[in-house]
């Protein structure tokens, strides 16, 4: 898969997109436009491994949709003048690259808690089959009858 280098003209149409969706002036600084970008580079980050052969801007896109979405009631919607697409500003990349490092930590952790609470739970369950053994029938509760005296 050809893909162009990161802060070439697919990042600023990422970050016309982005414009578009909040609905900041692309010639301006758009922080909000930004900010969803960022989240959106950042979720990709996060998911790079788990890809396999997607197209990683479209993947973007659709992050960069998808937090929009949800986040929609904190961005005012204006008219936009049509522009060139906006400059990508430095440091966008290196952003969105640190917060994809601390979202893949935060899962990484998360993945490895859960696996060992399993490991732990597992090791519960047979500790305690071991002690019980519950596969044996339970010891009577009466005496059995007596003959023969």
């Amino acid at each position: 898969m050809r893909t162009k280098p990161v802060g070439t003209k697919n990042g600023a149409t990422a970050l016309r997109a982005a414009a578009l969706l909040t609905g900041e002036p692309a010639a301006q600084p758009a922080p909000a436009a930004e900010e969803l970008l960022i989240h959106a580079l950042a979720r990709t980050y996060a998911a790079w491994d788990r890809l396999h052969g997607e197209d990683p801007y479209e993947r973007t896109r659709r992050e960069l949709a998808a937090h929009f979405a949800h986040t929609c009631r904190r961005h005012r919607r204006r008219m936009l003048r049509a522009g060139p697409h906006p400059p990508v500003p430095p440091g966008l990349a290196a952003r969105a690259t640190a917060r994809g490092r601390r979202l893949r930590e935060r899962r990484r952790v998360l993945r490895r808690t859960g696996s060992l609470l399993a490991l732990l739970a597992l090791i519960t369950l047979l500790t305690w089959a071991v002690v019980e053994q519950p596969w044996r029938p339970p010891p009577a509760r009466t005496t059995p009858p007596v003959e023969g005296w």
